[in-house]
């Protein structure tokens, strides 16, 4: 599991590969910024479970742009495609996983393994979920997943709702 300096390094060591620097679309100094914005847009994206399937990425509209606070102007749609679409082979050629991967791979398998659903299943008897109001669609999704139609206590406050920016569903 890459900490965040280590995944903001990999997806720079990505961004040069791919020769953006090189063409002087970006400078050096702007790397670091242009990098971590990559991962916040990745994780942006897996966040809301909206199915991050690279294939299906030149399908969409990219409205996850329009609301982000920076980088609307680093890159478009096809820079974005391939810069993510590399950042990901790297990371499984090399067995890496990053933050944003943790709960996105984890509801994954879980969703297409129903063996290991059901293991994880049977030792949890109730979930009790506070701060309700700040999870993302993918968080809620998960739940959903282990606990639909079993015990579960949901307890938010839509007006407390801090994480918005990060697309959060009260």
């Amino acid at each position: 599991l890459m900490n965040e300096g280590a995944s903001v390094g990999l997806m720079k060591m990505c961004i040069k590969d791919l020769g953006f620097v090189d063409e002087g679309w970006h400078t050096e100094a702007d790397l670091y910024p242009f990098a971590k914005t990559m991962l916040d847009y990745i994780a942006i994206y897996k966040e809301q479970n909206l199915g991050y399937s690279l294939d299906i990425l030149e399908d969409i509209d990219f409205n996850i742009f329009n609301y982000a606070e920076k980088g609307t102007n680093y890159f478009n749609r096809i820079e974005f495609k391939e810069i993510a679409k590399y950042y990901d082979e790297v990371k499984q050629e090399k067995g890496l996983y990053d933050f944003a991967d943790l709960i996105y791979e984890a509801y994954h398998q879980l969703k297409d393994d129903e063996g290991a659903l059901s293991l994880v299943k049977q030792n949890i008897n109730i979930a009790i979920i506070d701060e309700a109001q700040d999870i993302n669609q993918l968080q809620w999704d998960f739940m959903m997943l282990l606990f639909a139609n079993e015990q579960m206590v949901v307890v938010g406050d839509p007006m407390q709702n801090i994480y918005n920016f990060r697309f959060s569903v009260p």
